[in-house]
């Protein structure tokens, strides 16, 4: 991923399929750096593990029904598993201008 550098990094979920991995992905999570932030979602194999807590300290910005702006040109809304507000209410804030984009996970 270093390699690529990339402006921007979204991660979709489903981050383990084992509970001994849970060190390894904190490692990667701490790597990941992009100039526009790096920005996750849970997937629904993640309700296994107590993969949220991963997230933490890393710089990754994991979100739960919510939406960001990155340089008042793009929104990004992230969706829990189970939604507790819709795609609408979230990104209602957004102008016009503004792009979106929904990352989420069924």
């Amino acid at each position: 991923v270093r390699e690529a550098q990339p402006d921007l990094i979204l991660l979709t979920g489903d981050y383990l399929h084992r509970l001994s991995a849970i060190e390894e992905l904190r490692s990667f999570l701490r790597e990941l750096r992009a100039p526009y932030g790096v920005f996750a979602v849970v997937g629904n194999w993640d309700r296994r593990f107590p993969v949220r807590d991963c997230f933490a300290d890393t710089g990754v910005r994991l979100l739960e029904d919510e939406a960001v702006t990155i340089r008042d040109e793009l929104q990004i809304v992230g969706l829990d598993i189970r939604p507790n507000r819709r795609v609408s209410e979230l990104a209602r804030s957004s102008r016009p201008s503004e792009r979106n984009e929904l990352s989420a996970r069924c």
